[in-house]
């Protein structure tokens, strides 16, 4: 039950920051609706990706989510791989 409230954190947390650099970048104008819906679905994939990607290095495993070194480079070569994938997707 902790590793879905974890999980759910985390897509509130990346949604959330999606629609706030949305709102700081376009503000809430006549074009939000569109500016949303443009770029909901590419977001969304690399979110799916950062989910999965987390979840099979075991950052969401309650007995591995120590403060302790295996953890943070768990956490640091997992965001590392999601960040190249998503340049790779948004500029290939």
């Amino acid at each position: 039950m902790r590793r879905f409230w974890l999980l759910l954190g985390d897509i509130a947390i990346l949604y959330g920051a999606l629609w706030l650099t949305l709102v700081i970048r376009y503000g809430q104008g006549p074009l939000y609706d569109y500016n949303l819906a443009l770029h909901w679905w590419p977001f969304t994939i690399i979110f799916a990706l950062w989910v999965i990607i987390f979840y099979t290095s075991n950052v969401y495993d309650i007995n591995f989510t120590k403060n302790n070194l295996a953890l943070f480079t768990a956490y640091f070569y997992s965001t590392m791989v999601v960040v190249f994938l998503a340049i790779t997707g948004f500029y290939l």
